[in-house]
């Protein structure tokens, strides 16, 4: 059986399939920037694969297979917003795990029984047989979804127990290597007027203006994954 991080990567790989199917449509009806649009989101999504399932390759090469078909036909250029060119390339942030951890103290209840966490029987990421589904706090017992198709009160088997969060008191956010949340990762970075610098050329530094130069990317025609 499937763990729950590769279901939720099959999730998005299955949405991202889909966006790309969207932007054939649209290509065939003459709307380019909606196909434009709809490839662009399925990058994320595909990063969001690559994120919940890092060991299968498959996720990241598909990112970049679907970042050079992007890039070949739309084109890619950095933002420039409130002062500052940006990284938003769900490609190119790939490359890095980095996100947010929070610390502090919090209240969680079994997602097996709703019980605390820490006097209930089971133990979190064991697997256990005759889980009656329930909600807790909305989620279902047995997938931690809103919108499922589990009856509440059927049993099901295998299914792992994890912990909800129902109460929290924070006192730290910290960038981490390898957050416990896969998405709470970083989705954007700023590049300085000397980072840019640094990367162009020496012949092509002279004639950079820093938030006029229209800035392109390449990075899915020479990485390597």
């Amino acid at each position: 059986m499937r763990s729950r991080s590769q279901e939720e990567a099959q999730d998005r790989r299955k949405e991202a399939q889909a966006l790309i199917g969207e932007a054939k449509v649209a290509v065939a009806a003459g709307k380019t920037s909606v196909a434009e649009s709809l490839c662009r989101e399925s990058l994320q999504k595909l990063r969001e694969a690559y994120l919940f399932e890092p060991t299968n390759l498959l996720h990241r090469e598909d990112l970049h297979k679907v970042g050079r078909m992007v890039h070949d036909t739309f084109g890619c250029v950095l933002e420039f917003r409130e002062g500052s060119y940006r990284v938003t390339c769900p490609v190119l942030l790939s490359h890095s795990k980095a996100g947010f951890s929070i610390g502090g103290s919090a209240k969680v209840i079994c997602s097996v029984c709703g019980q605390d966490n820490l006097t209930c029987p089971h133990v979190k990421g064991r697997k256990y047989n005759g889980v009656v589904a329930n909600r807790w706090l909305g989620y279902c017992s047995v997938c931690l979804k809103k919108d499922c198709g589990h009856a509440e009160g059927q049993v099901y088997d295998d299914i792992e127990a994890c912990g909800i969060v129902t109460e929290i008191d924070l006192d730290h956010v910290a960038l981490v290597r390898n957050p416990s949340n896969p998405l709470c990762v970083v989705t954007e970075y700023s590049l300085t007027n000397a980072d840019l610098l640094e990367m162009l050329p020496e012949k092509g530094r002279d004639s950079f203006v820093y938030g006029e130069t229209v800035v392109e990317c390449h990075h899915c025609r020479v990485c390597c994954h």
